[in-house]
């Protein structure tokens, strides 16, 4: 499997190994058995920031889909609790559909969280 994720271009071997997929054409991917490739989705996620307002998490998302419409979302904890959650709310912003299992988004969640910092007050 190492060699089919070295074949690919852009892809980070690091990322891939912790968390199980890689970004291709703004779309979640990874390598099932056999070598066939496993879509997750047909967008990508950045983390932009968190922000805690009155112990209200909020996580600040930019998400790009294949054709490259692209838009700043935010989603609380609660919508990457289940699988039904967080489609509705993805899924409801437009063009954009998750195509895995809960097993692959709970992957996608541990990857945002991680790379998610908090964001910096501004003063008015």
């Amino acid at each position: 499997m190492d060699e089919l994720i070295n074949q690919k271009e852009n892809v980070s071997e690091d990322m891939y190994s912790k968390y199980g997929f890689y970004v291709e054409n703004n779309s979640y991917y990874s390598i099932r058995d056999g070598g066939k490739t496993y879509q997750w989705s047909n967008f990508s996620m950045t983390a932009v920031c968190n922000e805690s307002e009155c112990g209200l998490p909020k996580r600040f998302y930019k998400i790009e889909n294949q054709n490259n419409k692209k838009q700043i979302i935010v989603l609380e904890p609660k919508d990457f609790i289940s699988l039904p959650e967080f489609k509705q709310k993805i899924e409801g912003l437009g063009n954009y559909v998750w195509l895995a299992t809960e097993k692959e988004l709970a992957m996608l969640k541990a990857y945002l969280y991680e790379l998610t910092e908090m964001c910096t007050e501004r003063n008015s």
